[in-house]
């Protein structure tokens, strides 16, 4: 998630929103340049409850309600025209199809309080996930009047009956050297791992392995996230 923006309405006592930036385990096969806060030892987050899920391969999309209730969707940065299709957007149609759908079910829910954090899996980018219940991912909830990010329990169950898929929780659970993020990493929840090439087309940069992305973890307590890695 790379997204960075301020909120419409910063009269209101709303904070800036900036999404987070997540650092690499030590270890985790990921180009060692950069300082040593954008690397984190597993060793360091022992005792500490986290969670870690399967990361997934999408695009980067976010969706909220601004000061005026007006829906807002944005892929990473740049802010989607809601009313648009085809185009250089044509891969978001769907989605807007779907936010245009739910958008009063979306606002019961969520108010002008939360931004909800996804990936849109509509376009096959490296792994090629042909068990998909959604092509909507969400992977993370922010409260605006904070910024902090909701804990996994409290993101899912604000999020419930919407019709949203989540991403998959691997472990949940006090962090040891026994349960190392590299020991998760194996067929991704959405994979058959025999997909139907001959409706894929060009493979040649698809992974057709059935094999996750990696895994994306967050440090929880009392309610939130106080830190993340991947």
């Amino acid at each position: 998630m790379k997204q960075t923006w301020q909120t419409d309405d910063m009269s209101s006592g709303v904070v800036p929103l900036r999404s987070p930036r997540t650092p690499h385990l030590v270890g985790s096969g990921m180009p060692t340049s950069g300082g040593s806060r954008e690397r984190i030892d597993w060793a360091e987050l022992a005792g500490r409850h986290v969670i870690l899920e399967e990361k997934i391969d999408g695009s980067e999309v976010s969706f909220h309600f601004d000061a005026d209730a007006r829906l807002v969707c944005r892929e990473r940065s740049a802010e989607t025209d809601m009313l648009a299709r085809g185009g250089r957007q044509r891969h978001l149609d769907r989605l807007k199809d779907w936010l245009l759908f739910n958008e009063d079910r979306l606002f019961d829910r969520m108010g002008g309080t939360y931004l909800v954090y996804a990936e849109w899996c509509a376009v096959a980018h490296r792994i090629f996930y042909d068990r998909l219940p959604s092509f909507l991912i969400e992977c993370d909830v922010q409260d605006k009047r904070t910024g902090e990010f909701l804990s996994t329990e409290r993101r899912i169950w604000l999020l419930s009956g919407l019709g949203l898929a989540h991403a998959p929780v691997l472990f949940r659970g006090t962090a040891t050297k026994d349960i190392h993020p590299d020991r998760l990493v194996g067929r991704s929840a959405f994979c058959s791992g025999s997909p139907p090439v001959e409706q894929v087309g060009d493979t040649s940069s698809l992974d057709l392995s059935g094999m996750m992305e990696g895994v994306y973890g967050k440090v929880e307590e009392n309610g939130r996230v106080v830190s993340r890695f991947k």
